[in-house]
């Protein structure tokens, strides 16, 4: 029973062998690679050529890269959040001041008139009722049609 298990433990032994040193070939059909030939396929090495340290050297580098662009992301992640926040203060104390009623102007600017001279130099069309500037961007399209000029008769 022994001279069985043993002969069985070499067969299967010699018999791995040869699968542990086969690569498969890469074969190259124009621009595209396979494990299968195509008519004018190129046989292409696909044998990784560097030594173990140099394996083991780009695989650290690449550890060390991977952790420093994480460190990086994460705090980009908390300037996004940090920035976030600012904008949400500053939104809600922009409501805020919207909300309170605005103070009567002074005795010295309503004699001065100075006051209702710098609001009476914006420009405001007749045509187009005055709209509120959105808070934030907001992309637009242009409208479909324009109508042309009237001409005068």
């Amino acid at each position: 029973m022994k001279l069985i298990s043993s002969i069985a433990i070499i067969l299967i032994a010699v018999g791995s062998i040869p699968t542990l040193a086969s690569a498969q070939n890469v074969y190259r059909c124009g621009s595209s690679y396979s494990q299968n030939p195509c008519p004018d396929a190129v046989v292409v090495d696909a044998q990784d050529s560097r030594s173990q340290t140099q394996k083991v050297e780009a695989d650290a580098k690449t550890r060390r890269e991977t952790a420093q662009v994480l460190a990086i992301d994460k705090a980009r992640e908390k300037e996004d959040a940090r920035q976030r926040a600012a904008q949400a203060k500053l939104a809600a104390e922009h409501k805020k001041s919207a909300s309170k009623p605005k103070k009567a102007a002074s005795p010295s600017e309503a004699a001065d008139g100075s006051a209702l001279k710098a609001k009476s130099t914006k420009s405001v069309s007749k045509t187009q009722p005055m709209k509120k500037e959105p808070e934030f961007f907001v992309a637009r399209t242009p409208p479909d049609k324009v109508k042309p000029a009237a001409r005068p008769q």
